[in-house]
């Protein structure tokens, strides 16, 4: 590297692409955490977060251990020893050929299947439609034998890598029925039936199935931002400044300050743009939980006139048939026998299906509103504790209608 401009360019981009993951972080992080888990029958459309144990009616058998599951990936590895020689130059110019051994792992054979599969919680059971998402599942297999097993050829390639050193790692991980696992995705319509699915949404947006809980999800996205940030605070500003003191390349150290603030500038600026975004992102959300209380208190609205002419329907059919019956029993005696066999009155299949839905519709009812009082206090809470309350006012979180008002 000659020049030091060029390579000051290079590692500001380096660090450039650090504080771009940073901010992703962090927006994930945010939308975790300013998001609350919904019950299976309390999802909408929209975004969501689920909590529930994997059910699937038809599961597929896993490549390695060979046991009912959801999901599957597996991977045969392949260990070698090469003798490698290459040229280096050294500070006068002088070349020589340098050999050396190396040793490490190639990957010889790969694997990997999902299914669509039932989320369960207290409440009832969703559809999950895992194309697209990001699965991390638990270990199920974990092998490293010679050619001697059977397991060497019988679920790995015929062929070996260059330099084999003929040891094969066996590794599986998969999601297994019975299993608790949290879920963000989005709420779609089926195709197939009338209900909701969980699946991949639109551009931008994340799609997880993950073994872990969401306060282990949150804890490594907190993790990454430490090491992004110390890789931008301090490895940047020091790597220049180890590289002009043992190298012949001489970086003025002006341009050493000048990019390092312009780093942390461009950092300042896309922490605050993404958590702006995301705050905005989660008042929205807030107010579209408010609206799904309206849809089912108009749906509540529109079931309780249609019980009610059920009803009185039901109630004037079973008056007039008991008036025929009791006329029929005092004119004959051998129709009051028969009428004593007859099984008793009963009201309607539709009056019991309205029932029905009466009922489901109050359970959403509360918990529409309980998912909305949750939206509503972590909404409140992202945007007034530090550093989101310099965005509050940018917002709109104080036009949200407080909970219980309706």
């Amino acid at each position: 590297m000659e020049s030091p401009e060029i390579y000051l360019a290079i590692t500001a981009l380096a660090a450039l692409m650090c504080v771009w993951a940073f901010c992703r972080q962090g927006r994930d992080q945010r939308r975790l955490k300013a998001t609350p888990n919904s019950k299976v029958k309390g999802i909408f459309i929209g975004p969501v977060e689920v909590v529930g144990t994997i059910e699937s009616g038809q599961p597929i058998l896993s490549y390695l251990a060979e046991v009912p599951c959801v999901y599957f990936t597996a991977t045969v590895s392949e260990r070698w020893t090469r003798i490698v020689t290459s040229t280096e130059t050294d500070s006068e110019g002088r070349t020589r050929i340098v050999t050396r051994q190396e040793t490490g792992w190639s990957v010889v054979q790969s694997a990997g299947y999902s299914i669509p599969f039932d989320l369960r919680d207290t409440t009832g059971s969703i559809q999950v439609q895992p194309t697209g998402a990001v699965i991390e599942g638990n270990s199920i297999f974990s092998a490293t034998v010679g050619p001697g097993d059977p397991l060497y050829y019988g679920k790995g390639p015929s062929g070996a890598v260059a330099g084999s050193d003929h040891l094969r790692r066996f590794d599986e991980v998969a999601l297994l029925p019975g299993w608790q696992v949290f879920s963000v995705g989005t709420a779609r319509e089926r195709q197939d039936r009338v209900e909701p699915e969980i699946a991949k949404g639109p551009a931008g947006d994340r799609f997880l199935i993950t073994t872990r809980t969401e306060a282990q999800v949150v804890s490594g996205h907190t993790w990454a931002r430490v090491l992004l940030l110390l890789a931008v605070g301090f490895f940047f500003p020091i790597l220049p400044l180890l590289v002009d003191h043992y190298s012949d390349l001489k970086i003025p150290m002006e341009q050493i300050v000048i990019a390092t603030v312009a780093v942390w500038l461009a950092l300042l600026l896309g922490e605050s743009v993404s958590m702006l975004n995301v705050l905005k992102e989660i008042v929205l959300r807030t107010r579209h939980a408010n609206t799904l209380i309206d849809v089912q208190l108009r749906r509540r609205a529109d079931l309780i006139p249609q019980l009610s002419q059920a009803a009185k329907s039901s109630a004037v059919h079973e008056n007039q048939v008991q008036a025929l019956l009791a006329e029929l029993r005092s004119s004959s005696r051998s129709v009051t026998m028969l009428a004593e066999r007859y099984p008793q009155l009963q009201s309607d299949a539709n009056f019991c299906h309205l029932m029905k839905e009466l009922g489901e519709t109050e359970e959403r009812i509360a918990l529409a509103r309980s998912y909305y009082s949750q939206s509503y206090q972590q909404s409140c809470a992202a945007c007034s504790q530090f550093p989101g309350m310099l965005f509050s006012s940018l917002t709109g979180v104080s036009n949200l209608e407080k909970p219980g008002s309706r």
